[in-house]
């Protein structure tokens, strides 16, 4: 993609992104939407691996997903069901959306 504006886009205060994060324990299935924050801080104690499914195909769209539970988190694809990354406890993905498929960029 190239960009054709010869002027830098400036934010002349601080960015502050209301509602951005989302912290919860989860005890099956969530299943995220364009609505959701784009912070999941998710703790999965439930004893076994659990499953974030991601929303469908957006272009341009993104999550940060943090395991913060004792327990693995699948973040899946909608379509397929496959799983773009699994994050075990402690783990956080920075996940987004190429238009035809969710990729991961930074898993720390």
């Amino acid at each position: 993609m190239a960009f054709n504006g010869s002027q830098h886009f400036k934010i002349s205060r601080p960015f502050v992104n209301e509602d951005g994060v989302n912290v919860e324990t989860i005890t099956g299935t969530k299943t995220l939407t364009m609505k959701d924050s784009s912070v999941q801080i998710l703790d999965n104690s439930s004893g076994s691996p659990l499953t974030c499914m991601l929303p469908s195909l957006v272009n341009g769209a993104f999550f940060w997903i943090k395991c913060a539970g004792s327990h693995a988190i699948n973040v899946n694809e909608p379509a397929t069901g496959s799983t773009v990354q699994a994050l075990a406890a402690g783990e956080t993905a920075y996940i987004v959306c190429s238009g035809t498929a969710w990729k991961v960029v930074i898993k720390a």
